[in-house]
Formats: C-alpha cells, structure tokens, sequence
C-alpha cells in the first residue's frame, strides 16, 4: 500500500478511453510517477468507476485493489435460453503487477431491459469494510438489484454484499426494502460507532435519502445486522474522519450536492445515549472558548446506541416521558447533591446553579436549556463559555430535571474541564 512510506494513489476514469471502457491507474505516493494503467474489457462499461484499495490478511504482496466496471455486459438468458449482454456488472481486485486474483460478476433482473431480463449494476460503488491494513473485506453496491419479500418482489431495491478479497463466496448480501430504493449507491467504513472493538460500515441510497450504518460485529461470518439508520440528508457520499472531538467516539462526515448545485458536508459526533444526559466535547480552551453540546435523553436505552449532532441514530419510539418540560442546570463546585420536591438533584447548589436556572434560554450562554422534550422524549441543548483565561482548570458539571417546577426526575451530571 505504500512507496517509500507514502501511499500509493489509484485513481479511476470510467468514461477514458476513445470506447469509453474506462481505466484505472496506480501511482507511487512518493514520487507520483505511474506504476501501471489497467484498462477495461468491453466498450462503455465504466470500468474504474468505483475503485478502493484491499487489505492482505499477511500484509505481503501488496498493494491490492478493487476496481467495478457497473456497465459491463453480462449474459442475461431469455426465456428462450438467447443471451442478451446487459449491465449486470463486475468487480475484480488485482495485484501491484495488474494481475486478476479475484472477479465476481452481478447477477441479472428479468423483469428489466427490452424483453424482460437485464442487469444489476454490480461493482456501482465499492469500499473497505475496515481501513485496518491486514484486513482485506471490502463492501459492493448494485444499484439495480432486487428482492422479494414474502411473495412480493420489488424491483432496484439495490444491495450491498460482503465479499472477501480472498475468497470467491459471498460473506453476506443486504437488500433494499422499496421499489427504486437503490441501497448501496454510496459506501463507506465509519468507524467503531457502537465500541465493541469492530469495524462498522455505511451504505446509503439519496433516493430514499438514508444513510444505514451496519454492526462490524460477525461481517467476517455473514452475521453482521443493521446498527441504525440516519434519515434525510440527501447524502451521496461518506468518509470516517476518526476521533475528531478528542472523546472515545469516532465521528464521520457524509456530503450532497444540494438543490441548488453549492452542496455541503454534514459532520457526525456520537454520543452515547445509555445515560439520561451525555455531552461534548470533554474540555473547552479557556483561552479561545467554544460551545458545550449536552443531548438529553428522558428515556435512556439500556445499551449503548449513538446520535448525531443533526439527527438521530438508532432511535427507538419512545413515548414515556415524552414532551415533559425539562431544565438544565449547573454546578461550578461539585456534584455533593441537593433535594428539590424530594428528588436528589446531583450538583453542588452554588451561584451558577442559580445563574443556569435565571437565564435559561438567554441565547447568550444558554441554548434551548430550558424547554420541552419531543415525541421521542429527546432534547439537545449547548452551553456557550467565553474565553476567559481566568476559567482555567474548573470543572463545569451539568444535570436535567423534568417538570421543574417540582421534580420527578433527575438525570446523571457531566462534567466539562475548563483547560488553559
């Protein structure tokens, strides 16, 4: 995967060629010069089109690569047992030398194309499952596919399957749920989302305007299941980005064009939502200051699940506490406890306890702390600190409490440092 310590660059271009069969190429990454050019096979077939690289489970012999052709033309047998050569689609993974080690081929829809059969789209998008170097699954989109649920069929639901770089079997196959859904027109890996020491994947379809984030948990045995599901965003493409705001969660980022051609990326921080209140980030400059996001759960899961700084992931209906005013709260010295209504509030009651409950909701340094939870008995609120290097080394905790007037219910406190 590397040249003199840098990674190698492959690049795809579906529509080169003057036949338009399209080409890839791979470059050393520290000094750019080509290694080799693979063309494709057959005229108009968008080969390149979608290209990522493999990991080798001994990490000898590489690089290795993936590469779809999602127009290649594929025998699709008639009811007359006549070939017609539709867009079934191919992938193949070759070596640093350009030799094929590994080709699957899509599979042909007969209710589509001129008579009634045509193709699926194999290989429309392809990506890593894990961007570990020793591990060589990757994930493949077919735009086209079908499936049948119970004794009804649906056409372009589209798919994703698990494949195994060094293996010719499938690992497992995801399908779409609707009629020109197109599940797997982008992919990509995002990360340990859930923290049980797995890689998990996305696939998405802007059609359906979702993203699906899929448990890494048993993708090497066919056992892997949908972790969550992201609505809207018009989403067409998605990158991991790591642990971009220092806590234990990877975040992600998916990008669209937009309605209007400018288009935007959406950025993805995971919280856990295990806890009635978890927040973000852990500490705050006191020379630059910043925003404290807090999310508030009235109905904690009893496992943990993740959510987004714009939207909701793997969220169950929630209904028990739903719509019940809440109010955020604070303490500057500690987490000792106070009693409102009977109920055991965890914070220390000092001057910015006071301050918190006086100007809730003062668009200044309090956001939406003061309110009503929603249909799924959620809330986000923030908490805005000034740079000031005299906040330097407090410890800031936070609660929520429901019907504020006289509580029922009090949440866990976090905590927010104050650094230099």
């Amino acid at each position: 995967m590397t040249s003199g310590g840098a990674p190698h660059i492959l690049g795809g271009a579906p529509t080169g060629l003057a036949n338009n069969a399209g080409y890839v190429r791979l470059y050393r990454g520290d000094t750019g010069a080509q290694v080799f050019q693979k063309n494709g096979t057959q005229a108009q077939e968008d080969f390149g089109a979608s290209v990522c690289f493999v990991g080798q489970p001994d990490l000898n012999g590489g690089p290795f690569f993936a590469v779809g052709a999602r127009l290649w033309d594929g025998p699709c047998p008639n009811i007359f047992g006549n070939p017609t050569y539709l867009d079934v689609g191919r992938v193949a993974v070759y070596n640093q030398g350009g030799d094929v080690i590994r080709q699957w081929t899509g599979r042909c829809d007969w209710n589509l194309g001129g008579p009634g059969q045509g193709g699926t789209g194999f290989g429309w998008a392809i990506s890593r499952i894990s961007i570990e170097p020793s591990n060589s699954h990757i994930q493949v989109g077919s735009f086209w596919d079908y499936t049948t649920i119970g004794f009804v069929r649906f056409s372009q639901t589209g798919s994703v399957q698990i494949l195994d770089a060094f293996d010719q079997d499938p690992v497992q196959t995801f399908y779409g749920q609707g009629d020109s859904e197109h599940l797997g027109q982008f992919l990509g890996p995002v990360g340990d989302i859930d923290q049980d020491g797995n890689p998990d994947f996305a696939a998405g379809s802007a059609y359906y305007n979702y993203i699906n984030i899929y448990s890494g948990d048993g993708f090497e045995t066919g056992e892997s299941y949908l972790l969550s599901s992201i609505p809207g965003g018009n989403p067409y493409a998605i990158a991991p980005l790591g642990r971009v705001n220092g806590d234990e969660y990877p975040e992600f980022a998916f990008g669209h064009p937009g309605a209007d051609g400018t288009g935007n990326v959406e950025i993805w921080s995971m919280v856990d939502t295990s806890l009635p209140l978890d927040g973000f980030p852990k500490q705050i400059s006191a020379t630059q200051g910043g925003d404290h996001y807090l999310f508030l759960h009235g109905n904690p899961k009893p496992y943990p699940s993740r959510r987004g700084c714009s939207g909701k992931i793997a969220r169950a209906t929630l209904t028990t506490n739903r719509n019940r005013p809440y109010l955020v709260m604070g303490s500057m010295t500690g987490t000792s406890g106070f009693s409102l209504c009977g109920t055991s509030i965890p914070l220390s009651f000092d001057s910015y306890t006071s301050f918190t409950i006086s100007h809730a909701n003062d668009n200044v340094n309090f956001f939406n702390t003061s309110g009503n939870l929603d249909g799924r008995a959620e809330a986000e609120a923030r908490v805005r600190f000034p740079a000031d290097p005299g906040l330097a080394g407090l410890s800031v905790y936070h609660a929520f409490i429901l019907d504020p007037a006289c509580p029922d219910f009090a949440s866990n406190t976090v905590r927010v440092e104050i650094i230099p």
